[in-house]
C-alpha cells in the first residue's frame, strides 16, 4: 500500500485503511503506512500515538480510512481523539476520518452523547459513482450498451469495479459475481449488514425484498406475514443509513 498520497501543492497527505484486529495490529500497521509523518518509535496505545502526531510540525493531511474498525477495537478512541482534537492538535495538520459502516460513523460524530460531537468541520456523504465515472475508470465508451450493463452488475461502488474482467463476457461476469461456486460477492449482503450493525434473520429478509423491488412497508409485512408496525423499527432505524 502506497502510505503517502500523490504529491499535491499543499500540505503533505498521508493515508492509511484499518484492518480488523487487536489494537496493537492496528496501530503498528498505521504507523507504517503514515511514515515518516512521525517518528520510528515503538508506540503501545492510541495514546502515545496522538502524542506523537501533536508532534508534527509540518503541514500534513492524515486520512484513516475504515475508522469504526478502530474504535471497535478500542471503544475509549473515540475520546482520545476528543482529547487530542480538544488540546494537543497541531494547527498545521488536519485528519479525515472515513468508513463504509454509515450507522456507525453517523453514531460517532452526529449523535449527541458521542465524545466527537461537533468535532468534525465538515461531513461528507459519500454516494455511489454515476456510470460517466464507470466508463472513465475502465476505459470504456458510455455509449455502447453492453457496457452499461456491465455497470448494472457492479453498481456505483468504485471497488466493485476492479472485479469486472473486460474479457469476458457479461454472462461470464455475473457467474464469476454471484453465482458460481465461491463467487466474490456472495458473501456481500452479509457483510453489509455486519458493517452497520444490524444482526438477525429479519434483516436479511427486508434486505432481499428490497432487492426484489419491495418498496412499500405494508407489502414487507405481507410477505413477512407480520404486522406493519413490527417492521417501524427496524426501518427506522437500522435501514434508515442503506
Amino acid at each position: 500500500m502506497q502510505s503517502q498520497l500523490p504529491s499535491l501543492d499543499g500540505p503533505k497527505q498521508y493515508y492509511s485503511q484499518a484492518i480488523e484486529g487487536p489494537e496493537s495490529v492496528q496501530i503498528g500497521q498505521l504507523c507504517r503506512d503514515i511514515a515518516p509523518l512521525i517518528p520510528n518509535v515503538q508506540v503501545p496505545s492510541w495514546s502515545d500515538f496522538f502524542q506523537l502526531l501533536a508532534l508534527v510540525k509540518e503541514p500534513s493531511l492524515l486520512a484513516l480510512d475504515e475508522f469504526p474498525y478502530l474504535v471497535k477495537s478500542q471503544p475509549s478512541l473515540s475520546s482520545i481523539l476528543q482529547k487530542f482534537i480538544d488540546h494537543d492538535c497541531p494547527p498545521n495538520l488536519r485528519i479525515v476520518l472515513l468508513g463504509s459502516s454509515q450507522t456507525m460513523m453517523h453514531s460517532l460524530f452526529l449523535s449527541s452523547h458521542s465524545p466527537l460531537y461537533e468535532r468534525a468541520g465538515e461531513i461528507l456523504h459519500i454516494r455511489p459513482m454515476n456510470y460517466r465515472h464507470f466508463c472513465e475508470a475502465k476505459g470504456l465508451n458510455p455509449l455502447q450498451k453492453e457496457n452499461f450493463k456491465r455497470y448494472a452488475l457492479v453498481g456505483g461502488v468504485p471497488r466493485y469495479w476492479d472485479f469486472i474482467d473486460q474479457s469476458k463476457t457479461l454472462l461470464e461476469i455475473a457467474e464469476s459475481l454471484y453465482f458460481e461456486n465461491g463467487a466474490r460477492l456472495e458473501s456481500e449482503p452479509d457483510r453489509l449488514l455486519k458493517d452497520e450493525n444490524l444482526v438477525g434473520e429479519q434483516a436479511k429478509f427486508i434486505l432481499e425484498l428490497v432487492g426484489r423491488g419491495v418498496r412499500r412497508p405494508s407489502e414487507m409485512a405481507s410477505r413477512m406475514a407480520i404486522k406493519q408496525t413490527s417492521l417501524s423499527k427496524p426501518l427506522g432505524r437500522q435501514f434508515s443509513s442503506l
